[in-house]
């Protein structure tokens, strides 16, 4: 007994060697464990003071990206009312040309439909007056050989009228030569 009360009393004294050794391990483990807290709590401390000079910078560079964007925007907006101004006015002015051109387009048209009626009624009026021409020359051409033909005719009954007077002249002569000649015996035998 007296062992059992011994050993608690030693345990409780800090005088027990298992307890001794048990309170150096134990403040050894504790020793390492804060060094190890501290130095893990120094690299941290580190680590977040690189993150927050980090941020700032990105923080900084961050302002001022938007502020240079903000400015671009607007300037981009202004950029592109006034583009859109350009662009009304040109689109206006273009319209106005279609339109210009589109009524020079129906005018040349019109003009060119009459000159193509007018080119047609000359054609027809060319056409027309060829024909009469051919007509006229075909015509010519016929009352030509017309009296061609009639010149020709009266050339051979000339010439036929002239044959047949003189063949009767000679006749005529032959008749009165025969006469002259034998007179009258020739005019009994043709009494008998």
């Amino acid at each position: 007994i007296s062992n059992l009360t011994e050993k608690p009393l030693a345990i409780r004294n800090g005088t027990c060697e298992s307890t001794i050794m048990h309170r150096a391990g134990s403040s050894a483990r504790k020793d390492s464990a804060l060094l190890l807290f501290r130095q893990e709590e120094s690299e941290r401390r580190d680590e977040i003071a690189e993150l927050q000079r980090l941020l700032e910078k990105e923080t900084t560079a961050h302002e001022k990206i938007c502020d240079f964007l903000m400015k671009k925007h607007s300037q981009l907006e202004i950029e592109l009312a006034s583009r859109n101004d350009n662009f009304s006015k040109i689109l206006n002015e273009k319209r106005d040309e279609v339109y210009i051109s589109t009524r020079e387009r129906d005018d040349n048209l019109d003009i060119l439909l009459t000159l193509e009626r007018r080119w047609d009624k000359e054609q027809s009026a060319e056409k027309q007056r060829k024909e009469e021409e051919e007509r006229e020359k075909q015509r010519v051409l016929a009352l030509e050989a017309q009296k061609e033909k009639e010149h020709y005719a009266s050339i051979m009954i000339q010439r036929k009228c002239k044959a047949y007077l003189k063949h009767k002249l000679k006749s005529k002569k032959k008749q009165t030569a025969k006469k002259k000649k034998g007179g009258k015996k020739g005019s009994k035998s043709k009494k008998k």
